[in-house]
């Protein structure tokens, strides 16, 4: 899931023709307008940060045969530490006339923390029409993607006696450089095409080399990659928009073929079709990654459509899932409460208040993406849809282990006196794209109900459980860090309940007194029971208690929902050909195998792979 960007432009903008005297014409070149380079490089990155931010990494040619790597942890904006773009630009030959750089945002499926930042560097090793081999002349690669054929890589390597020490610490992507460093063959275009036959999905991959930029996707289309036309050359990157923030028009971009090899110079584009394609496109990418801007791809024709319109239609969907079955029934349920001493009166009023008016009511969202589901459940529904009461930034959660899942949390979400207003003594409907491993949840869940005040909390996932491991790119690799894992989707809801109603101690116990009670015969996900169990409670604890809402003895279980899409309805409301996408991480249906056996019967044969060349730029 890592984010990459490559570009490859003309030193010179077009030419300008100006006739000075009679029929004497003089050709003047223009230097390139800013941005330059690097910085479009960058502002691409930041775009893409979302993608990953476990390592900030570019690459750029000083010379015909030299490049230099630059990489950090720092995000793209920070990334030159106070170096200007253009001082980094100043170190390129001022005679090169075609200008090449790569930008990846890391994150991380395999190898080692610091090694693995990309791009990689290796050396062509071409060879010249005198039999001479151009042994200097580096290459540079970025990858987007997780190649499960890891073995293979090793085992070619090992037959041509290169030597790795540490290998268990190599990326994907650096046994991928090597492989094409210690080719035989000729051209480095040969060299290429003859690793990827060695190389398995899923995989989109950009290289610069002398003066080109190479892109390839593979058969399945699991990763994204989108080729853009700039002015005097080209750019490639993983989502639309990080071409349109460096000056690419809409109509100028458009999405690689998957087995499609593409070779990129200013004035020239050409390509070669290598496998026919084979579409597994990743659907979670599609519902949690992609930004509502872009275009989603539906498999079924292979067609754009906006992606906001189908997450429109998955809010719509969730409020048949969280709306009230029947307001009569609900205000009974209520008023059957008051005979509950732990619930107060005042909160059995509240409740009672909001089944009568509607305008208790608000929709809501986290993160970002999950702003259009929250628009179809306000139309839906008739509740007022507030934009903003949980801020959030575009950094990506999911991907972090404790405890920095709990800090970065904090600095993602946050809660105003504007949010707060919005939310204080609210019934809150909200929605989010996913739940992977529940840390993000857990400490949000916390955020709303004790910084926010909201008296009620309905939670819509506009999509079905995660149940298995991503083996394709995606960083949650064995069942034990998933969530659905550990807990059925009512065990979830009554985990998450439990968390709403002030448990405070850790995720662990909560998820051993779940299964307890239910191993024991005690009343299934009774909640008292948990509660009881709960040495630690942030509404009891917590010296803003007072300043709340709500009491910390009332225990009304309908004060919180949780709710997933199914799998039938997520795929109706996102409109996509399930025999045409990868869902392995809703269903645990794997296709690794299948690809081996339709490898041959994909990969077009040598003689009928045939360039075409594109001069138009």
């Amino acid at each position: 899931m890592c984010g990459i960007i490559g570009i490859v432009e003309s030193a010179k903008r077009a030419e300008n023709v100006v006739v000075e005297q009679g029929l004497t014409i003089t050709r003047v070149y223009e230097p390139i307008d800013k941005p330059g380079l690097i910085e479009k490089i960058l502002i691409g990155l930041q775009e893409l940060y979302k993608r990953g931010h476990q390592g900030t990494g570019i690459s750029f040619a000083l010379d015909k045969h030299n490049i230099e790597r630059l990489v950090s942890y720092l995000e793209p904006r920070d990334f030159l530490n106070g170096e200007s773009a253009a001082e980094i630009e100043e170190r390129i030959d001022p005679s090169l006339e075609t200008l090449t750089s790569l930008g990846h945002v890391r994150y991380r499926t395999s190898g080692g923390e610091k090694e693995s930042r990309q791009p990689m560097i290796g050396k062509g090793g071409e060879y010249t029409d005198t039999e001479d081999q151009i042994k200097d002349s580096q290459f540079a690669l970025v990858h987007n993607g997780t190649i499960f054929g890891r073995k293979d890589l090793e085992d070619t390597l090992d037959g041509r006696g290169v030597e790795i020490e540490d290998r268990d610490d190599y990326s994907d992507t650096q046994l991928t450089a090597e492989i094409i460093a210690s080719s035989k063959k000729r051209s480095f275009e040969e060299k290429l095409i003859e690793t990827i036959d060695l190389i398995t999905p899923t995989s989109a991959l950009a290289i610069q080399y002398r003066g080109k930029l190479y892109a390839y996707l593979d058969p399945t289309g699991n990763r994204p990659l989108k080729v853009g036309k700039l002015d005097n050359g080209w750019a490639v990157a993983s989502e639309e928009p990080a071409l349109r923030k460096i000056g690419i028009e809409k109509e100028n971009i458009k999405n690689m073929t998957p087995g499609e090899l593409v070779v990129l110079e200013p004035g020239k584009k050409k390509s070669i079709k290598l496998y026919e394609p084979w579409r597994h496109r990743c659907l979670f990418e599609d519902i949690y990654l992609s930004q509502a801007r872009i275009e989603f791809e539906d498999a079924k024709l292979w067609e754009e459509q906006p992606i906001s319109e189908q997450r429109i239609s998955a809010g719509k969907k969730l409020w048949e899932y969280l709306a009230p079955r029947d307001q009569e029934r609900n205000i009974l349920r209520t008023l059957g409460a008051y005979l509950d001493p732990r619930n107060s009166e005042k909160s059995i009023l509240r409740t009672l208040r909001r089944c009568l008016n509607p305008q208790e009511s608000i929709a809501a969202y986290v993160p970002n993406s999950a702003y259009w589901s929250a628009t179809g459940l306000s139309e839906a529904s008739g509740i007022p849809f507030i934009k903003k009461a949980i801020k959030a930034d575009e950094k990506r959660t999911f991907i972090l282990d404790q405890p920095d899942i709990d800090q970065a949390v904090k600095e993602k979400y946050g809660i105003d006196e504007e949010g707060r207003e919005h939310l204080y003594g609210k019934r809150v409907y909200m929605t989010d794209d996913l739940i992977v491993r529940g840390k993000t949840m857990w400490n949000l869940v916390k955020k709303i109900r004790l910084e926010g005040g909201v008296d009620e909390l309905h939670i819509g996932i506009a999509s079905s459980s995660i149940i298995s491991p991503c083996k394709y790119g995606m960083n949650f690799q064995t069942y034990a860090q998933l969530l659905a894992h550990h807990l059925d989707e009512e065990q979830i809801e009554t985990y998450f309940r439990a968390r709403f109603m002030g448990y405070d101690n850790s995720e662990d116990q909560l998820m051993g007194l779940i299964k307890e009670e239910e191993e024991n015969g005690k009343p299934k996900y009774d909640l008292n029971f948990i509660l009881k169990n709960c040495k630690k409670n942030y509404l009891r604890d917590s010296k803003e208690n007072r300043e709340q809402a709500f009491n910390p003895r009332d225990r009304n279980p309908e004060r919180f929902s949780l709710k997933y899409l199914s799998s039938e309805d997520m795929i109706e409301s996102y409109g996509i050909d399930p025999d045409k996408y990868c869902t392995a991480c809703f269903t645990d249906k794997h296709w690794e195998q299948e690809w081996y056996k339709k490898k041959d019967e994909l990969r077009i044969k040598d003689t009928d792979r045939r360039w075409a060349i594109n001069m138009a730029a």
